[in-house]
């Protein structure tokens, strides 16, 4: 009998299908319900997704569709031909001041994003 710590380690293995690279690049997000974007960094890439780190105002919620735009070779440019859509799968909020009364016109949540792509990448282009 499968105990379900076990279970629960399998499943996050089987979720896992692509190997996941560390990179730090700059990065937009398109929020679909908005049509408004967000400034991100990413933190890790694989061809099936991504994790970003997201400093804004609005939040993204699990399920939200989005636009990702990354600067692969690092030029500074996000041109919106090398968009990629995609679906918001989990959400950590790190810090979260959006709330506070004396920081209401700055208030910023942190918030780390993970992101499916609907279809797979090819990273050989992000070196």
């Amino acid at each position: 009998m499968t105990t379900p710590m076990l279970h629960t380690q399998h499943a996050l293995f089987e979720r896992r299908r692509y190997e996941r690279v560390p990179m730090n690049r700059a990065c937009k997000v398109l929020q679909a319900a908005t049509h408004q974007y967000m400034t991100a960094q990413t933190r890790d890439v694989s061809q099936g997704g991504a994790l970003l780190e997201i400093k804004h105002s609005r939040t993204l919620s699990v399920g939200d569709a989005v636009d990702v735009l990354i600067d692969w070779q690092r030029q500074g440019v996000l041109r919106r031909a090398a968009t990629e859509p995609a679906q918001v799968v989990r959400v950590k909020t790190i810090s979260d001041d959006t709330h506070s009364e004396s920081s209401a016109d700055n208030a910023v949540a942190v918030q780390l994003v993970g992101v499916a792509f609907d279809e797979n990448i090819s990273l050989s282009s992000a070196a």
